[in-house]
């Protein structure tokens, strides 16, 4: 835990330098940064006045509200957002930061995750509230819940989760019907 401490003060740091130098009043709230990154890793940013800027993600990049990651061949990325949540993604993947708020009074957070291998460790918005944090995939919804998850979007859009530690409850939707399953032990999935 303290190296993961040590790598969110190093990563925030960047960050506020970042914002300092490149006017930060430009663009959306700081979700978060880039904790790791390996291979090419593009991050496609909307401004506050509609402009859409694509940045190679190294390490201490920002991630900023609605910010779309790219991985390619070969690469991997980890988020770390402000709340401690962490989001691993690896090669040819597209991750999404849809909704972030960070307030004790009513935080939330939603991410879609399009394609790719993913793993996530929730942090402290999902303890405050069981529907205070959702992972968005093509066919499903994630609820999550002090959670440990691995799963992957393959190209045709099927989706796989696996709990690692936790609860969730993922939600699938198929012609206008929908079903949830909970997963509440370690190793179990849906597909």
């Amino acid at each position: 835990m303290p190296k993961m401490l040590i790598r969110l003060f190093i990563a925030l740091l960047a960050t506020f330098l970042w914002n300092s130098i490149y006017a930060a009043d430009q663009f959306p709230p700081v979700s978060g940064v880039i904790a790791l990154s390996s291979g090419q890793v593009t991050i496609k940013t909307t401004s506050l006045d509609g402009k859409v800027s694509n940045r190679n993600g190294a390490v201490g990049q920002p991630i900023y509200l609605n910010d779309e990651i790219k991985t390619g061949a070969q690469a991997r990325v980890q988020l770390l957002l402000k709340d401690q949540s962490v989001f691993n993604i690896g090669q040819n993947s597209v991750l999404m930061i849809d909704k972030f708020v960070y307030d004790p009074a009513k935080s939330q957070l939603s991410v879609t995750i399009e394609r790719g291998a993913f793993k996530f460790v929730s942090g402290k918005i999902s303890n405050s509230n069981s529907e205070a944090m959702q992972v968005k995939l093509p066919n499903a919804t994630i609820a999550v819940r002090g959670t440990r998850v691995a799963g992957e979007v393959n190209p045709e859009g099927v989706s796989t989760v696996v709990l690692l530690h936790g609860v969730v409850d993922v939600t699938t939707t198929s012609q206008g019907a929908s079903s949830t399953a909970t997963l509440s032990k370690s190793g179990w999935g849906v597909q």
